[in-house]
């Protein structure tokens, strides 16, 4: 019998996992959508710039305040352009994301197959990485590109793995091609396969890889945005620039320390790694590939990078990934048992995602969706205003009116808030005319100003039903009008 014939029956329960999770995460997230669930930041984000990308255009993302590859170097971004000419939208970002997400359990599987020699225990670490509750997250939380990374940084780690060269720099190009700061990731991979041997390919793909990231954050996407990039202040006073952040931690180790065993870093490390029964730590080569990422998201102030619930961690999953098969192989040269032990991580992958991951029923973690009480009325909001309209919305509207030049997370812009450079040089908002607001979901500040705006001069409430309240602005109101209104 032929490996082909003895893998085909692995092969096939493979296949149907990985049909059953897009299925359900799918699902999941095309009902979240559907029923206004969805956010501005960062679905709104990406779909308004790639539609603005498909009208010939590299304005400003007016739901965050920079051009498209002048907010991240999104190149690959690029590819959806066919796709928004024929009316694709966020539920497409979402289904080719989970798509992407799910065949990540193929190079995995083929890893696995290789390192243990058995084609049902590589079954079992590929539905493990199904199984772990960041995957599923990272689906959850709608299209991102990072997100879209595993697989191809993945494919890249298995072709280097198998000596396939052509296969390997066109996944590490599309990694790299999904945002700029993979090219790290690429670059570790580079010094992890001049390490093995191949000295001249993987020092060329390493020093390339970091000319890359180099070029991109110091000069194309600073070209790009007219300011430089803007993830510098993650860091607070550690610095604005990498270059910047080393400086301060060589000097004073103790701020690197603080942030290592601050509380929050701890339940996250955990988080990543109980679900992989923390083999990845017999696997280091593969596990190193997630080291540039992991270094930012533990000494960044911001705390959503220390989230195993968001695209942050997708780079770190990639190598927690990596780093399980790889030390599962090393476990089982050693141990012998093969599929006890892909077992074991199977469980355990299984186990803490009953806990805390997506589907379980624990009310803080639970994101089954369903028809929110606004829902029926957001819909019917959302209708009512032109398609060429001027817009500030609720978050949560803001996903569904993207396909337009100017759509405003409110309370921008008339309030500046996660607007370009540490909110600078704040956007004219007198084109503005209408509001579709859920004025319950904001602050008393913001409800406020909506209120303010509400009784302008020639404003009109349009629809107001169920929370949700539309209003057409007659005329312009500028910041300075604010404060005059009665």
């Amino acid at each position: 019998m032929t490996r082909v014939e003895t893998d085909r029956k692995p092969a096939a329960v493979l296949a149907v996992a990985v049909v059953v999770w897009v299925g359900i995460y799918g699902t999941l997230t095309y009902l979240r959508h559907r029923y206004f669930g969805t956010f501005g930041f960062d679905l709104g984000i990406y779909d308004q710039g790639i539609w603005l990308l498909s009208q010939g255009s590299h304005d400003v993302i007016t739901v965050r305040g920079l051009p498209l590859l002048g907010h991240h170097l999104n190149l690959a971004l690029v590819g959806y352009v066919p796709f928004y000419w024929l009316g694709a939208g966020p539920q497409f970002l979402n289904l080719t994301q989970a798509v992407s997400l799910g065949l990540g359990a193929v190079p995995v599987f083929l890893l696995a197959r290789d390192r243990l020699g058995d084609a049902w225990a590589a079954v079992g670490l590929a539905v493990a990485y199904l199984a772990h509750p960041t995957t599923g997250f990272l689906q959850v939380e709608t299209f991102h590109p990072d997100t879209m990374a595993i697989l191809p940084l993945l494919v890249a780690w298995w072709a280097a793995h198998r000596k396939r060269w052509g296969w390997f720099f066109v996944a590490a190009g599309l990694a790299v091609a999904w945002k700029e700061d993979l090219a790290l990731a690429v670059a570790v991979l580079g010094v992890v396969v001049a390490l093995r041997g191949e000295r001249r390919l993987g020092w060329g793909v390493a020093a390339l890889a970091t000319g890359w990231f180099v070029a991109a954050t110091g000069v194309v996407i600073p070209l790009l945005n007219g300011r430089g990039v803007f993830y510098g202040q993650f860091f607070g006073d550690l610095g604005d620039d990498p270059l910047q952040v080393g400086l301060t931690l060589l000097s004073d180790p103790t701020a690197l320390l603080s942030r290592l065993t601050a509380r929050d870093t701890l339940t996250y490390l955990w988080s990543i790694s109980a679900p992989y029964g923390f083999t990845f730590l017999a696997g280091p080569a593969g596990t190193a590939v997630a080291l540039p990422q992991l270094v930012v998201n533990l000494i960044s102030e911001f705390p959503y990078t220390r989230d195993y619930r968001v695209h942050y961690s997708a780079v770190v999953l990639a190598g927690a990934t990596l780093g399980m098969v790889e030390g599962v192989g090393w476990l089982a040269r050693r141990l012998g048992d093969r599929r006890l032990l892909a077992l074991a991580v199977l469980y355990t992958a299984v186990a803490t995602t009953v806990q805390w991951g997506p589907l379980t029923l624990a009310p803080q973690h639970r994101v089954w969706p369903g028809r929110l009480p606004w829902s029926d009325a957001l819909a019917e909001a959302v209708a009512s205003i032109p398609p060429d309209g001027a817009v500030s919305a609720t978050y949560l509207a803001v996903p569904h009116l993207t396909h337009r030049r100017l759509i405003y997370e409110f309370p921008n812009p008339w309030k500046v808030v996660n607007w370009g450079f540490r909110d600078e040089l704040p956007p004219d908002p007198t084109p503005v005319r209408w509001l579709v607001v859920i004025p319950e979901l904001h602050g008393s500040e913001d409800r406020s100003l909506y209120e303010e705006l509400r009784n302008a001069r020639g404003a009109e409430v349009v629809f107001e039903r169920d929370g949700v309240v539309v209003v057409h602005l007659g005329e312009p109101v500028s910041r300075q009008d604010l404060g005059s209104i009665s």
